[in-house]
């Protein structure tokens, strides 16, 4: 029967270690200007992760297109962010200051509030800067240089947005609850998806896709739970590639990578949760397993367990072996 519902069937401990350990890697457009939008070392822990899985990654072309349109919008957003939190926090400045309305409040807790004020402002310079010099967009294209599906042509393009409109029509996912944008934007996830399916139909391989993407045209939601990828995507890629597909969040990447022994703070991992519940938040989902596996556990907590186990075990087997010996 598993067969026949294969879309319904979580992967199990091994076959998530499996898909982990040999699987492409894809990656949504919002992975990439996450970078843009972490604290310093929580962008760090991010490039770490994109290294440790760099020989499997690859991004479709329509969501680096996505990147490129919209990474200046990100870099003006972050600016911006900090600018309105550096006003915010001085109007309330203003008002400690002011003797009639609050009562005494310590000279050191006025300089503290200066300081993060300037560092506000600082901050809000430090991003306008990259869009003269961009060291992040340096780096991504250098790790994904030859990981990018190919430019489609027009005729593609014109098929593609007529299926898109197709489906939209019936509320078939990825992308319909884009339709009110305007065309051809509204068409991009499902582009992206299409180019997925080309991709891993012509690999024959299974995918493990990486996205921040929290709308109900990706994930399979139920009684207010997120509880994995929509199974009408799990279906339509088994019928196209015959293979695996599995969607993951950054923070479910990142503890997976941790696992395997690459330099991710703890500190980054709770950075990332923290925001993404915020953005589960927003569109009123329950924050929850990107796909459930074994007992109840998250994929990503099964898939970071068996890692670790995995590490042990080879850590106690090396322990079991004799030294090597010295070459005279």
């Amino acid at each position: 029967m598993k067969k026949l519902f294969r879309a319904y069937y979580r992967p199990s401990d091994v076959e998530l270690k499996e898909l982990w350990e040999t699987a492409t890697i894809v990656l949504d457009a919002n992975v990439l200007l996450d970078v843009y939008g972490y604290s310093a070392a929580t962008r760090e822990s991010l490039l770490a992760a994109l290294r440790a899985f760099r020989e499997r990654l690859w991004v479709p072309f329509q969501f680096a297109l996505d990147f490129h349109n919209n990474r200046v919008g990100k870099i003006l957003e972050q600016a911006s962010a900090c600018r309105d939190a550096e006003r915010d926090l001085r109007k309330v400045l203003a008002q400690f200051r002011s003797k009639r309305k609050h009562p005494f409040v310590a000279p050191e807790v006025e300089q503290q509030l200066e300081r993060i004020c300037n560092e506000l402002v600082e901050g809000a310079a430090s991003h306008e800067r990259v869009l003269s010099s961009d060291p992040y967009v340096d780096t991504l294209t250098e790790l994904l240089e030859g990981r990018v599906g190919n430019a489609p042509d027009a005729e593609w393009l014109k098929r593609e947005y007529a299926a898109g409109a197709e489906r939209f029509e019936r509320s078939f996912p990825p992308g319909y609850l884009d339709a009110k944008k305007p065309a051809p934007e509204r068409y991009g996830d499902y582009l992206g998806w299409k180019q997925i399916l080309e991709y891993a139909t012509a690999q024959s391989a299974s995918v493990v896709f990486v996205t921040d993407e929290t709308k109900e045209d990706w994930w399979f939601v139920q009684a207010g739970k997120t509880l994995g990828p929509r199974r009408e995507l799990v279906q339509e890629f088994i019928k196209s590639s015959s293979n695996s597909f599995v969607m993951c969040s950054v923070e479910g990447m990142l503890e997976v990578a941790q696992a395997a022994g690459t330099k991710v703070s703890a500190e980054a991992i709770a950075e990332v949760r923290e925001r993404r519940e915020a953005q589960i938040a927003a569109t009123e989902l329950k924050p929850a397993a990107p796909f459930g596996a074994g007992e109840g556990k998250p994929m990503i907590a099964v898939a970071s367990e068996t890692l670790k186990s995995s590490a042990r075990a080879d850590a106690d087997e090396a322990s079991l072996k004799p030294p090597p010996r010295d070459e005279d």
